[in-house]
């Protein structure tokens, strides 16, 4: 057995860490194309640890892309160059490429706090459970913890039951968990996929094609963007409400400047608008210090008035998911802009006195109107 290169180092959690987020991330507004080389390699080390042994040929055979020998020894040169500990050896004539025995059992020099944060990190994960994510977040946590020092370990438990963490309403993705696995597969391998889709808003449930870009964890729920074939747009789908999902044989060419980061950036939450408007609200005393302690939008920016009250502005779309969390907070916000805002909340404000008002929400909005109102909504 002799070394493709000799190894610097084992593969440590930097450069597992990096490789990974090479071939999942990509920098703000270069989200694709991604960088086809460092996702084969990433595609090499998942056959190489799967499987401990690979032929050049059976890597050709089952990368996604036709790739000459060469290519391919320079790819596992490249994994050998950051630390990964890639052998060759000869059985029957054949050069087979491996990794050592020992290569999953190394052990790592991790802390009682540091376990302690994947372990929460594991469990804000719940609702993830029964999918490849949870797997894999179990998996690791066993592994580091077999290969703990018996004190090491009861110190790890005494912290594990330090603290909670509390969910809110979830979603539970294990029935998913299937969808989840195409889902990777199609974006990994720039697949087409086919679905049937229960649509929230029409209530229709309908057959689509689509081209899948980025999964969204948000808010314990899991979101597509892709581009839908029959809008001939770029939507969002909830994950779990794809009833039935293939992934094609069709191949598609990702958008040069797609990113989740710009597609998201005017978002309050995940849902699109139909363009950003600069929001202005001015939050009463006793709610203000509540509100001011909290970064809810990237582009909020907050100032302390006299007699405690709080100024935010922010820019971003106004969709029935922002005039929610407005709503949310009462008579304790003040709306100032835009119109569109101010409108939304009126309408919504005549309507619930109208249902306390004897189901007559017309008849509450002309006692509004007559009281005095102006482009400034209290809620």
């Amino acid at each position: 057995m002799c070394p493709v290169l000799p190894p610097a180092r084992r593969l440590d959690s930097t450069s597992v860490r990096g490789l990974w987020w090479a071939a999942s991330h990509l920098p703000p507004g270069r989200a694709v194309p991604r960088n086809d080389q460092v996702i084969r390699q990433w595609k090499i080390l998942r056959f190489l640890e799967s499987r401990g042994a690979v032929t050049l040929s059976r890597l050709a055979d089952d990368l996604d892309e036709p790739c000459h020998p060469r290519t391919l020894r320079r790819d596992l040169d490249a994994l050998s160059l950051i630390g990964v500990p890639v052998y060759t050896e000869k059985r029957n004539g054949t050069t087979i490429w491996r990794l050592p025995d020992d290569y999953r059992r190394v052990p790592l020099p991790v802390t009682p706090t540091e376990l302690l944060a994947l372990d929460m990190v594991r469990r804000l994960a719940q609702p993830l459970d029964g999918t490849f994510v949870s797997g894999s977040l179990h998996s690791v946590l066993a592994k580091i913890r077999s290969a703990l020092a018996p004190k090491t370990r009861e110190a790890f438990a005494e912290l594990v039951a330090s603290v909670s963490i509390g969910h809110r309403a979830t979603k539970h993705f294990a029935p998913h968990a299937k969808t989840l696995d195409a889902l990777r597969e199609a974006i990994e391998n720039n697949r087409v996929i086919r679905m049937t889709y229960d649509s929230h808003n029409s209530g229709r449930v309908s057959s689509r094609k689509a081209d899948p870009y980025h999964v969204r964890f948000y808010d314990n729920s899991l979101y597509l963007v892709a581009h839908c074939h029959r809008r001939k747009d770029v939507r969002l789908f909830a994950i779990d409400r794809i009833k039935a999902l293939d992934v094609t044989g069709e191949r598609f060419n990702p958008p040069l400047f797609f990113s989740p980061d710009d597609y998201f950036k005017h978002t309050f939450g995940v849902y699109q608008g139909k363009k950003p408007e600069t929001v202005i609200l001015r939050f009463a005393r006793k709610t203000a210090r509540w509100v001011g302690e909290k970064r809810w939008h990237a582009s909020q920016r907050m100032k302390k008035l006299k007699d405690g009250v709080l100024r935010m502005e922010m820019t971003v779309a106004i969709t029935p998911e922002f005039i929610s969390w407005v709503r949310s907070f009462g008579s304790d916000v003040t709306v100032e802009g835009p119109p569109s805002l101010i409108k939304a909340i009126k309408d919504d404000a005549w309507t619930v006195v109208g249902r306390y008002e004897g189901g007559k929400p017309r008849r509450a909005g002309k006692r509004l109107r007559k009281r005095g109102t102006s482009d400034v909504t209290r809620v």
